[in-house]
């Protein structure tokens, strides 16, 4: 009997240490989960601040960028997008002793683009300005002809060009309309 009693007390033994470790990890992994939890807790706290600092960072960016183009000055802008394109326009005679280059002038409504005094082709030469052709944004490219004329293009439609050979001298110009598609 002494033998079965021992059978029988590690058969009834062996629930409650599974009981036992079934606790230990029970607690084990409510701990585990409540420290996790508490980290989801705190990473969400953080990335909320960092969303929230950065977020004020940008509208504080935006805001000073609005007030900076704001503050600009329209003639200054209208000063630099002219060097521009004067440095992108600008073309030598072909003896050297000449340059030529668009500038527009400067406008307070958009709508001032179609006048035909906004662009002006400016020809320089020993320090000297002159205009020698205006007209509206349709003006497009110009080529020296040789060093007393250049030639203008500008369009006037969708299979339209409008060239002007102007006498850089006189300012006369002779006015040849161009067709540049052709649908048949």
């Amino acid at each position: 009997m002494k033998q079965r009693s021992k059978y029988t007390q590690r058969f009834f033994m062996f629930p409650l240490v599974g009981i036992g470790v079934y606790f230990a990890l029970f607690a084990f992994w409510k701990v585990n989960s409540l420290e996790m939890l508490q980290n989801s807790k705190r990473l969400h706290s953080e990335k909320a601040q960092f969303f929230e600092k950065n977020n004020s960072e940008i509208k504080e960016i935006i805001h000073s960028s609005l007030v900076l183009e704001v503050k600009q000055d329209p003639l200054k802008i209208h000063q630099e997008e002219n060097a521009d394109l004067k440095e992108w326009s600008l073309k030598s005679s072909p003896d050297g002793e000449k340059v030529a280059y668009y500038q527009n002038k400067f406008v307070n409504d958009i709508k001032e683009i179609g006048d035909p005094d906004y662009t002006s082709l400016i020809v320089e030469q020993n320090g000297r300005k002159q205009i020698v052709f205006q007209g509206n944004f349709h003006l497009s490219h110009f080529e020296w002809f040789n060093n007393n004329e250049i030639k203008i293009s500008k369009g006037c439609g969708s299979s339209c060009l409008l060239n002007y050979v102007v006498n850089i001298h006189n300012k006369k110009y002779k006015e040849l309309a161009t067709q540049v598609f052709r649908f048949d």
